[in-house]
């Protein structure tokens, strides 16, 4: 049996990043909007944090679910599903992201620089 943890990186935060990031997703889509999570959900999976040690990243969860429609599962699990209205506000969220980092950045000739 082959243990997938041995093999893939943990997934960690660039605590800067990551702080910048909530606070231009909680100006676009609103404080109620946005749980940080204490632990990864159960049957979490992710190599994501390969990419990290190359280059500081950060990794959100985006809400998929709609109780009211019976949507709960969990990617990886035989019953997911999607609520496609989420789709257009995980846009929105990481549109946010994006523009935040780049308004944080100085662009010059063709490098981008911190």
């Amino acid at each position: 049996m082959m243990n997938a943890n041995a093999m893939a990186s943990g997934v960690t935060n660039d605590a800067a990043l990551y702080a910048t990031a909530v606070k231009d997703l909680v100006q676009v889509v609103g404080a109620a909007a946005f749980t940080e999570l204490a632990a990864p959900p159960a049957r979490f999976s992710e190599d994501f944090g390969d990419y990290q040690k190359l280059v500081p990243g950060v990794f959100f969860f985006l809400g998929l679910s709609n109780t009211a429609r019976g949507i709960t599962a969990m990617p990886h699990d035989a019953t997911f599903n999607v609520d496609e209205a989420s789709i257009a506000f995980g846009i929105r969220a990481m549109a946010a992201v994006v523009v935040g980092r780049l308004s944080a950045v100085e662009i010059g000739r063709g490098a981008v620089t911190r």
